[in-house]
């Protein structure tokens, strides 16, 4: 069976338990705009930008495809995701595809020493006065010039905290590659360093009897030495 097809079933079979297994699911489809796109400590594109999610987003499980396109069309990008939670406890699997600039696009090419994707596979838990995340590139675009994986690997701590209707959110994010010969990784030119650190601000504003999620976000890459600031609203 070519893996196009085993994909294809895969996310069927999952959407079907999923379906099954909860009543307060539903397809939905949500859009947002951010100023740029600004993910684990990389900027991904500088330029404004409008992310769309469409999909299954269940009670603890959710499949759907997040698409990114700049405002200039040079930024390009179509992720899928698979998350799971419970209680406090979050499992997400994402198939990253950026194919800004690349040209001849084979969506379904995922030969390890040809694709454009990679799989982040991530867990996370919520305690009650902060957040822990870890994530770990396990296949796809992330290799050494041997063709070994780096398992590029992101953890990240951060720090809700709630003032009125404002929550502010202080984080800090160590990389590092699980591969021991590797001597750089996909956030930054090293092995090891800082890559992210900063604070998220959030509220909701209301517009026309409608509410507008809206989050600023200050991050610095100590390993780049870049600093960013992201704006996002969420449309719908």
């Amino acid at each position: 069976m070519k893996i196009k097809n085993k994909i294809v079933l895969t996310i069927v079979g999952l959407l079907l338990f999923a379906t099954a297994g909860y009543s307060q699911n539903k397809f939905d489809v949500n859009a947002q705009a951010k100023s740029m796109h600004y993910w684990r400590g990389l900027r991904v594109t500088e330029g404004v930008m409008t992310g769309t999610s469409v999909g299954y987003f269940g009670e603890n499980f959710s499949a759907y495809a997040w698409g990114g396109l700049s405002v200039d069309g040079s930024y390009k990008e179509v992720t899928n995701c698979f998350s799971y939670s419970k209680n406090n406890f979050r499992v997400t699997l994402l198939d990253i595809f950026n194919f800004s600039g690349v040209q001849d696009v084979e969506y379904f090419n995922y030969n390890k020493d040809e694709t454009v994707h990679f799989l982040d596979l991530s867990v996370g838990y919520s305690f009650s006065f902060m957040n822990v995340s870890w994530a770990t590139v396990i296949y796809g675009n992330d290799l050494l010039a041997n063709g070994d994986q780096r398992y590029s690997t992101y953890v990240q701590v951060e720090f809700p905290i709630k003032v009125k209707d404002v929550t502010v959110t202080p984080f800090i994010a160590p990389a590092f590659a699980l591969n021991s010969e590797a001597e750089t990784m996909l956030y930054g030119d090293d092995s090891f360093g800082i890559a992210n650190m900063g604070l998220s601000v959030g509220k909701t504003l209301k517009f026309a009897e409608k509410e507008f999620p809206v989050s600023a976000t200050l991050g610095y890459n100590t390993i780049l030495k870049e600093a960013s600031v992201q704006l996002a609203v969420n449309l719908f």
